[in-house]
């Protein structure tokens, strides 16, 4: 990547945004703050004079302390506001969003120092010799001349903003034309044929949004030194998705952790707020491993993997030795004391359930495009809605025949464009993904595949 630790990752995220967690950067370079957006364009800050002077961190937590400052949500965890000599905002960093791993730590949020440390603010704030103001309310002077909106440095978490203004253009266009066209029938049937081609753009965006997401990803040139992909024990059950889609990438500047979901999450290999050691867990009864962190400094959990799915199986002792010698970082056994089990961490708690198979119905709901990612109830109404404009055209066609075959063929269309490709998934997700893989299907240990061999 050519940028200078301590720099700042985007928190995980999965597709269609993964050119955010995969481009995006806040870092220093010389006497600049750099911000470089998901395209790779760099927004720069002059540090020191006519530029950002001090440092104020709002550690306040909660949507409600976000509202007030006229934020949205994306302030849950606090700020970083980025003044210049008078006080006027520079910039504005949500915390949060700045974070690796702050999904998986939701119930338990970081506050102060330790927030800052982890996202590499700390270490960036210091090098560049800007000092650091910490507040705890709202009514702080030194928020007297700041200012967000434009000035938050935000990246969309699933869907930019493009596709969202073309989803409700659509859906409201479909919904005032497709009414006033039934009334007005007569006097103005073109109406319906507006309805349908408005409804008609909602899956028509979607599918720009894909093929443009997909073609990024193809794009990226992501220097991959080694990567580790699950070895789990024959005939554990693990799922055909998990052994795919789960990996551990280790790349020039970073160790990226792409779970059974295919979030990636980003971590830095240099830097204050780095990876710098592996703990491998054993069971306090006979030594047997259990699980395996990665650690920051003062012994912070960054990212954790079940031993059994990624280590577990017949290579699992060379897996484990071309994995530490990837990362680089010394290696710690642990064993856990008597009626401890692992993991202990919270963040370990949570990873070490995405680094696992996961159940096949969250599966396929989560990476369903509608259920996973717009999260509303489109997913059922807009092929509700493409049915009913396919229905008004084919009783319009009788009357006026092209305004009611074009909204009729409109329907048709949407009604491909929204539920074909959730239909599709399903059927790929059912009857490929989420069966076992290969030598995975509970039964086939060992001594099982050595007995089929000499019939195969």
């Amino acid at each position: 990547m050519g940028i200078a630790e301590p720099a700042l990752r985007p928190a995980a995220r999965r597709r269609p945004a993964l050119d955010v967690v995969r481009h995006a950067r806040i870092h220093r370079d010389g006497r600049d703050l750099v911000i470089r957006s998901p395209r790779g364009t760099e927004r720069r800050h002059p540090i020191g004079t006519g530029g950002i002077r001090r440092a104020v961190h709002i550690d306040l937590l909660g949507l409600d302390a976000a509202q007030k400052m006229g934020l949205p949500v994306k302030g849950r965890w606090g700020m970083v506001d980025l003044q210049d000599e008078d006080g006027h905002t520079v910039c504005r960093i949500p915390l949060a969003e700045w974070l690796p791993e702050s999904g998986m730590l939701e119930p338990d949020p970081l506050r102060g120092e330790k927030l800052l440390g982890r996202t590499g603010l700390a270490g960036l704030l210091k090098e560049a010799g800007i000092p650091v103001h910490r507040i705890h309310e709202l009514d702080d002077p030194l928020l007297a001349g700041s200012s967000g909106g434009d000035k938050d440095v935000h990246f969309y978490t699933a869907l930019p903003v493009w596709h969202s203004v073309a989803r409700g253009t659509g859906m409201f266009l479909w919904f005032v034309t497709f009414f006033l066209g039934l009334i007005l029938r007569d006097s103005a049937p073109w109406l319906l044929a507006v309805s349908g081609i408005g409804l008609l753009s909602l899956p028509v965006a979607t599918a720009v949004l894909r093929l443009r997401a997909r073609a990024k990803e193809r794009g990226d040139d992501l220097a991959v030194l080694a990567r580790l992909s699950p070895c789990p024990p024959s005939g554990a059950g693990a799922t055909a998705r998990f052994c795919a889609t789960a990996a551990v990438r280790v790349q020039s500047a970073d160790i990226v952790l792409v779970d059974s979901l295919a979030g990636e999450r980003w971590l830095p290999r240099s830097g204050p707020h780095s990876v710098d050691r592996v703990v491998r867990f054993l069971s306090a009864a006979d030594g047997t491993p259990l699980g395996v962190e990665l650690q920051g400094s003062g012994g912070q959990v960054r990212a954790a993997l079940p031993w059994e799915w990624w280590f577990g199986g017949a290579e699992g002792d060379a897996r484990w030795a071309e994995f530490t010698a990837a990362v680089g970082r010394p290696v710690d056994d642990r064993p856990l004391g008597k009626g401890k089990r692992w993991p202990q961490d919270a963040l370990a708690r949570v990873e070490s359930r995405l680094m696992a198979p996961i159940d096949t119905k969250e599966a396929r709901r989560v990476t369903s495009f509608h259920g996973g990612v717009v999260g509303d109830a489109s997913g059922f109404l807009l092929p509700l809605f493409s049915l009913v404009t396919l229905g008004a055209g084919l009783v319009e066609a009788s009357s006026h025949p092209a305004s009611g075959w074009l909204t009729g063929v409109s329907g048709a269309l949407a009604f491909c464009g929204t539920a074909g490709p959730e239909i599709a998934h399903s059927l790929h997700s059912r009857l490929r993904l989420d069966r076992p893989a290969p030598g995975q299907a509970p039964g086939q240990g060992p001594e099982t595949t050595s007995r089929q061999e000499p019939r195969s």
